[in-house]
């Protein structure tokens, strides 16, 4: 479970750095970005050293109040409740987070599969493609970088549950794929075929909601 948070600049204990990203884990914290010189500069922390956070410290906690507030509203829509910010320190929301995701995946799934959509595919063209979740982590580089003019392609060979892939392309080259079943892939089908359910033109409210928040959280909005 991670989440990645970028921001444009960020003055710490270890100098002040440019074109940043910030990856938290369970575990311990990296930050990049490229320092004074112009070069690339890479700090990994445990959890016990939070406090070199500090100048950014209320931006982590934004973002992850953002991403709270979408789940808990997804959730609600599949009858989950989902409370965010479980624990004290950011260790303990990740975990609570992420539990509340594998919630929602489950919900998303059966709900799925209660439509008894059969075997399908389906693809779209995507002027604008935002990404809020890949497998168990929160990439928020596609939210402040969304993909342009994507192509959005699922497939369940599947006759009685919904079971497969999306697949992201852009220019030709393959950006990603998730499993239809992830909050990911409920985020993508969202964008890109919204007939498939009708929890998912709610879904990409929710979504644009999310990306507006999370911009405006890194102090990138409405610059990009």
């Amino acid at each position: 479970m991670e989440v990645t948070v970028p921001l444009a600049r960020a003055d710490l204990p270890i100098g002040t750095l440019t074109d940043v990203v910030v990856n938290m884990r369970e575990n311990a914290f990296t930050v990049v970005g490229r320092d004074e010189r112009g070069e690339y500069a890479e700090y990994t922390f445990l959890w016990e050293s939070e406090h070199v956070l500090g100048p950014i410290l209320h931006v982590i906690l934004n973002v992850l109040d953002v991403l709270d507030e979408a789940l808990a509203k997804v959730a609600a829509l599949f009858g989950v409740e989902y409370v965010g910010g479980g624990g004290e320190g950011i260790p303990a929301r990740l975990r609570s987070h992420f539990d509340g995701v594998d919630e929602v995946e489950a919900a998303w799934g059966r709900h799925l599969d209660s439509l008894r959509l059969g075997a399908f595919r389906v693809s779209a063209r995507v002027a604008t493609l935002y990404v809020p979740y890949m497998g168990h982590a929160a990439t928020l580089n596609y939210v402040v970088f969304p993909i342009v003019d994507a192509e959005v392609e699922a497939e369940s060979k599947s006759r009685n549950v919904v079971s497969g892939s999306v697949h992201v392309r852009s220019e030709g080259a393959a950006m990603l794929r998730v499993g239809i079943k992830t909050l990911g892939g409920m985020y993508l089908l969202a964008q890109s075929s919204p007939h498939l359910s009708p929890v998912l033109p709610t879904v990409a409210n929710i979504l644009g909601r999310l990306v507006r928040d999370v911009r405006d959280v890194v102090g990138l909005w409405p610059q990009i």
